[in-house]
């Protein structure tokens, strides 16, 4: 089901829209809506939608209204969303199903990209718009709430105007800003944009007239003149002030998060560690769990980011239990390609020896020898890297500078923050009226930050004051020291008194979830934590969220706070619940993996991919589960090769290889699960360019295969485990050179496909390797009519991965037969689905294709820019080009002819141009026809 509140507030499935009746209903529906995941206490609705005059039916009508909602939700199959118990009523609508959650979901991302990318999300989100906000909905908090949504709309036009500016796109900007002025025309960060676009049109004059329209509706309308800004700005048009001009686009670079709540205090302290960045390559944050490391190095971080060229980037350790999987985890967050058999260390240091960057690794406590050596590796490697730790133990490496994150002072930030959350529970808090028992409070609990903020939340339930007596009974036997143990124990404290206000099914649930070591969706919840005490998860859930125990993210899914999570194990420990938690959590993923397999090769390939990346944490764990015990090997051999399209087609051949190596070595026997896990690493070292290993783990792969098959036990299983190796031989044979073999070994995995009436999945994957081989043998019309029989079965499954393959080699028949114009747009399609799915190995074997229409065409500048873009993707590739001598080849003669055409400087320029192109922008670029397609 879809969810809207922008425009009309409907609910539609497959083309089929319903609509609530009564307006005063549709207000209801929309007042769930906009609190999705939350139970709404029945005074809570009276106030929304009455205000003060609630009439005597009130609850009536509520109740009422719920039915009709459930009614109108059961044509489409899901009156299950709605939510109710004593608590209240609510709606779960889940994950992307509500524009408003999409819409700020994809402003926050906007925030963390580079201006192309952002520019384009932006896009994304105000296309979720079709019409006024709650348009036929009424209650009383409807004005204010339209008004709310409204602002974040302009707001988001006004961001996107700016980036369109600082890329020097004047007119997309004035499009965006013309109309709004006309509607909203006293806005004054609207205004400033205005002005500076017309001024940068190249009309100074309309500039100045827009900055008079505005001074003259102010002083009119409410008596006030201009801000200083504006007025400076004027000043600034008037003097033509060459600055105003746009220059160079920056890039902003870093994956850094935006505020889900406000930063309170600490500015000496961000001034302090900022200081010792500049002075040290290594400062680590040490401090007990709770006390604000990581909300600190955050915010260090976004101060440092304007004078960190390439970037400041957030690792969350966390939920990681692997030492080993440490740089990768790094390499994932920096976007470093992840697809090669290069020790991911290596590539690390490799990608950041010439960057300016600020590494931000967050939570290495558990992890710390695994982090020491792999940060005295890197800034040995990389001498413009610095590196911020968060630990509650220092990395005891030379140079490190430890910096111990100091509680709140209770009068002081410690007050200001509990305030700040107790606004969230009670809108009228004053803080001045309890300012003395409030720093009480936040003195008695040792100023810790999490401490403060759980307690914050208890004014649901009880006074300030009220709060206070009960914190000093139950702190007395702290006494009044204020050591690291002493502060520990005080969170701890705090936690236990939130778990017992807790009732009986919260507390289980909390103990179950903290299996989960990231963020997880209700679905998993339900799977993990459901029993007899907490039979309606999502209700327990809702309790949990509304006490501040799991935290609900920007995309809908939950987590828990590390120090929360620890408690809830120790706890799950204590009631014998952990193996079973474990083995429900191992069973979730495992059931969702085999679901991704099973639906890979269909129309959702980009949505699995974005899906499974969110699991990252939680898929590791259950494959650490399975190996670590001997009866549960065989299960964890099955749940490594079902993903082995993810770790394929989404970027992480090095990390799936990790993952499939371990299952392998530690299920040694024959088995079904073995053999498949042997075909599926193989897809995985065929594209790290590892040769030697796809033909070793082909052959035992054809050897299991074909040693069942010969004892007459044929199966489903031993078939496709032969075809499949059938087509890693052929793979490897063409990349090697060796095109009599892959000519055998394609024809023979077809025939054998084809005798069996194989899945169409399957044979889209044999048609590649034989449309591939065909090529590299010099047959390109045989490879032609092989694609154009795998784009009919793409195209009938609606899949893109594999249609992206057949794209980027019908490029390369294209270029062969001469077609220039259908060699660009294949290897441009071919680019941008690759981009979808992150691919950075298709992209950059796309990159050098491009590069080779350009100088069939005779642009060697534009061959130079394509070229320093495949540069980049390569550079991180242990074997450039898929290992194959022929490819290789193949480049350093383009890179001789794009020189030769556009001269040694030019050819320079455009190469270090495309090397620093963000990959956002090379594929806008190529969806340029007069940037990519060439004549011809």
């Amino acid at each position: 089901m879809q969810f809207s509140v922008f425009g009309p507030v409907v609910v539609e499935r497959d083309g089929l829209r319903v609509s609530v009746p009564r307006s005063q209903r549709r207000g209801l529906l929309a007042l769930l809506l906009l609190n999705e995941g939350r139970l709404l206490s029945v005074d809570a609705i009276c106030e929304a939608l009455w205000g003060g005059a609630a009439p005597a039916t009130a609850r009536q009508q509520i109740q009422t209204g719920i039915h009709a909602i459930r009614m109108a939700l059961r044509d489409l199959d899901g009156e299950d969303a709605v939510m109710a118990g004593p608590a209240g009523y609510g709606i779960a609508a889940g994950y992307g199903t509500l524009d408003l959650a999409r819409f700020e979901e994809m402003i926050e991302r906007a925030r963390t990209l580079p201006p192309a990318e952002a520019a384009g999300m932006l896009r994304q989100a105000l296309a979720q718009w079709r019409g006024p906000a709650l348009a036929d909905a009424s209650g009383a908090f409807v004005e204010p709430a339209r008004s709310r949504l409204e602002d974040q709309r302009l707001a988001a036009i006004e961001d996107l105007a700016r980036i369109e500016l600082a890329r020097g796109n004047t007119e997309a900007a004035l499009q965006e800003i013309r109309p709004l002025i006309e509607t909203h025309p006293l806005r004054e960060r609207l205004r400033e944009s205005h002005m500076l676009a017309l001024y940068r049109a190249g009309r100074p004059t309309e500039a100045l007239e827009s900055f008079r329209d505005l001074r003259a509706r102010l002083a009119e309308e409410h008596g006030l003149a201009p801000g200083p800004a504006l007025v400076a700005l004027q000043q600034r048009i008037i003097e033509a002030d060459p600055a105003l001009l746009p220059g160079p686009v920056v890039r902003t670079r870093g994956n850094l998060p935006a505020d889900t709540t406000t930063f309170v205090g600490r500015r000496a302290e961000v001034a302090e560690v900022a200081r010792l960045l500049a002075g040290s390559r290594l400062v680590t944050l040490t401090g007990v769990g709770g006390v604000g490391k990581t909300r600190l190095a955050v915010h260090v971080g976004r101060d440092l980011a304007p004078q960190t060229p390439d970037g400041v980037w957030l690792v969350d350790l966390s939920g990681l239990g692997d030492p080993g999987l440490v740089a990768e985890t790094v390499g994932e967050a920096l976007g470093v390609a992840g697809q090669t058999a290069r020790p991911p260390a290596d590539e690390l240091r490799d990608h950041l020896a010439d960057r300016r960057t600020l590494l931000i690794l967050d939570t290495c406590e558990h992890l710390v020898e695994a982090c020491a050596h792999l940060t005295e590796s890197l800034l040995r490697g990389a001498p413009g890297l610095r590196v911020l730790a968060t630990s509650r133990e220092a990395l005891a490496l030379p140079g490190e500078r430890v910096y111990a994150v100091r509680p709140m002072a209770g009068s002081g930030d410690g007050a200001a923050l509990f305030a700040e959350r107790a606004r969230d529970v009670d809108r009228e808090f004053a803080l001045a009226r309890h300012h003395d028992q409030v720093a009480r409070l936040c003195d008695r609990l040792d100023g810790i930050p999490l401490a403060i903020e759980l307690a914050a939340v208890r004014l649901r339930v009880m006074t300030v004051a009220e709060m206070l007596e009960r914190v000093d009974a139950r702190f007395a036997l702290l006494g009044g020291t204020r050591t690291a143990q002493a502060r520990h124990q005080t969170l701890r404290t705090a936690i236990e008194w939130s778990h017992q206000l807790c009732s009986a099914g919260e507390r289980a649930l909390w103990a179950r979830l903290s299996i989960f070591p990231g963020t997880f969706d209700l679905r998993a919840a339900e799977d993990v934590g459901a029993s007899e005490d907490t039979a309606d998860v999502w209700r327990v859930l809702a309790g949990l969220v509304d006490k501040s125990i799991v935290m609900r993210e920007h995309d809908g899914r939950y987590r828990l706070l590390d120090a929360i999570r620890e408690f809830g194990r120790e706890r799950l420990r204590e009631i014998g619940e952990e193996e079973r938690s474990a083995r429900l959590h191992r069973d979730h993923y495992h059931a969702l993996s085999l679901r991704f397999e099973a639906e890979w090769f269909g129309p959702g390939q980009v949505e699995w991919c974005d899906r499974l990346l969110r699991e990252d944490a939680n898929l590791r764990a259950a494959l650490d589960f399975g190996v670590s015990r001997p009866g549960e090997r065989l299960r964890a051999l099955e749940l490594a090769a079902a993903l082995w399209p993810l770790w394929a087609a989404c970027g992480r051949l090095r990390e799936g290889r990790h993952h499939l190596d371990r299952a392998l070595a530690a299920a040694a026997e024959p088995s079904p699960q073995r053999t498949k896990a042997l075909w599926a690493c193989g897809h995985l070292t065929v594209g790290q360019g590892d040769l030697t290993a796809t033909r070793r783990l082909a052959a035992d792969c054809m050897a299991a295969a074909t040693s069942v098959i010969a004892e007459g036990a044929g199966t489903v299983e031993a078939e496709d485990a032969l075809i499949y190796a059938f087509h890693l031989e052929a793979v490897a044979a063409t990349l090697a050179g060796e095109h009599a073999v892959a000519e055998v070994a394609t024809r023979r995995a077809l025939a054998r496909h084809r005798e069996g009436d194989g899945p169409p999945a399957r044979l889209l994957t044999l048609l590649i390797s034989r449309a591939f081989a065909l090529l590299h043998a010099g047959d390109p019309h045989d490879a032609q009519a092989t694609l154009a029989e795998h784009r009919a079965v793409a195209e009938g499954l609606g899949e893109i991965w594999t249609r992206s393959w057949g794209d980027y080699i019908g490029s390369q028949v294209a270029l062969v037969m001469g077609r220039l114009n259908e060699a660009a747009a294949l290897a441009a399609g071919s680019l941008r689905a690759r981009y979808l799915l992150r691919d950075s190995l298709g992209m950059a074997n796309c990159a050098d294709t491009l590069a080779q229409v350009a100088v069939a065409a005779g642009d060697g500048e534009r061959a130079a820019r394509l070229l320093g873009l495949g540069h980049q993707l390569w550079r991180d590739y242990g074997h450039p080009q898929m290992g194959s001598p022929e490819l290789r080849d193949a480049r350093a003669r383009c890179e001789a002819a794009a020189r030769a055409l556009a001269g040694d400087s030019r050819y320079e320029a455009g190469f270090a141009e495309g090397a620093a192109l963000g990959l956002a922008e090379a594929v806008e670029d190529c969806e340029d026809p007069t940037g990519c397609l060439t004549p011809g």
